[in-house]
Parts: structure tokens; sequence; C-alpha cells
């Protein structure tokens, strides 16, 4: 694997609107070597395409295209068991969400760079010494 995939990198590659070069560059990375995602990246992607959907943003048809085009990516679902303690301390010692925790906590275990375009999180990353694929 080669990082840890975000959901507002994930749904860059869904929304054209959101795509810049730092996309670019991590879906082609993505497609040679794959990437690693927490359980709750599913629930994320849906939960956004359904609103995108729900909200004319992206049309029934093109949301299926984008998810069936995820789904040929070599994105990996994580099974290590989830620390609530860890990510409640990460998130405030960061100032993140519980979820975008999970991403920091996945690529600190795995030694990962880690792929998003949540400034946020980028900087919380970075100061946890955590590459980011920019």
């Amino acid at each position: 694997m080669t990082c840890v995939l975000d959901a507002s990198m994930t749904l860059s590659f869904v929304f054209n609107d959101e795509f810049t070069p730092a996309s670019d560059r991590a879906l082609t990375l993505i497609a040679s070597h794959g990437a690693v995602v927490p359980p709750l990246w599913d629930y994320e992607i849906a939960s956004a395409v359904t609103n995108a959907t729900n909200q004319s943003r992206i049309s029934e048809a093109d949301a299926a295209a984008a998810l069936h085009a995820l789904s040929n990516l070599r994105i990996i679902r994580s099974d290590r068991p989830v620390d609530i303690s860890h990510l409640v301390a990460l998130a405030h010692a960061y100032g993140l969400t519980a979820y975008d925790a999970a991403y920091l906590a996945l690529a600190m275990h795995g030694g990962l760079p880690l792929a998003t375009l949540d400034r946020r999180l980028a900087a919380a990353a970075l100061r946890a010494g955590v590459p980011v694929l920019q």
C-alpha cells in the first residue's frame, strides 16, 4: 500500500470541481499501488454521494459510474481494531474530529503517508510526523 486515503481526497475523484493536481497525483499513485482506508471511509463516501445526488450536484448515473471506478481501485479496508481512547486522544491533541483522527491513527500505525485535501487534517498529520501526499 502506498498511503492512507481519506474521504476528502476520494471525493475529489468523484466531483470534477474538487479535482486538483494533488488529486491527479494521488489517483495515479493509488491506481498503481493501492491505498488503505479505515472502515468509516465507506460510510463517509456513501453519505457524501447520497447528499450530492439528493441536491442534484451529481446525477445518479454519474454517481454510479464514479463509485464503480472507485471499486476498481485497490482500496483495502483496514481490519485493525479501533482503539477509541487513542482516537479521542489524537482528536484532542490535534484539534480533529474522531473521524479524521481515524485516518491519522491508521497512517501513524502503518507508517504510511496520508492522501488528504483537508487542510486541518494535513496540518495535524505533519505535526504528528506523518507525510502528506501533495
